[in-house]
C-alpha cells in the first residue's frame, strides 16, 4: 500500500507540473501586437484598399469577415491571409464588416476593431 501511494503521490506532481506549464502557454501574442490604426480606402476601380500599422515581427495577418448571427456573437470566417499590412478587397464586400489580426511567433493577437467596407 505504501509503494502505491508513493506512485499516485508521484504521479500527480507529474499532472500539475504538466497542467502548470499548459497554463502559461498562451494561444495569443503579446496585447502590443494588436493590429491598430485600419484604414479602408475606396478606389476608382470600386475596390477597397484596406492598411494598418505593421505588427513588429508579424509572420503574416488574418482578415475575417464578420457576420452577426443570433445571439451576443459574431461569425467570423477567414477571408484573406497576407504577408503585408494591406489588402485589397473586391468592391463585391461592399457593405461587410471585417477585423484582423496578427501572428507573431506563431501565436494569433487579439482582433483589430471591426471595420466596414
Amino acid at each position: 500500500m505504501r509503494r502505491f501511494s508513493a506512485i499516485f503521490s508521484a504521479f500527480s506532481v507529474f499532472l500539475i507540473g504538466i497542467l502548470l506549464q499548459f497554463s502559461l502557454v498562451s494561444c495569443h501574442a503579446d496585447s502590443s501586437e494588436i493590429v491598430e490604426n485600419v484604414q479602408v480606402q475606396q478606389l476608382s476601380t470600386g475596390d477597397f484598399l484596406v492598411t494598418w500599422d505593421s505588427v513588429q515581427k508579424a509572420e503574416y495577418y488574418t482578415l475575417y469577415r464578420v457576420s452577426s448571427s443570433t445571439g451576443s456573437s459574431d461569425t467570423l470566417t477567414v477571408f484573406s491571409t497576407v504577408n503585408t499590412n494591406s489588402c485589397t478587397i473586391p468592391k463585391k464586400y461592399s457593405g461587410y464588416k471585417f477585423c484582423v489580426s496578427a501572428t507573431v511567433d506563431g501565436g494569433e493577437s487579439f482582433l483589430s476593431e471591426k471595420f466596414s467596407l
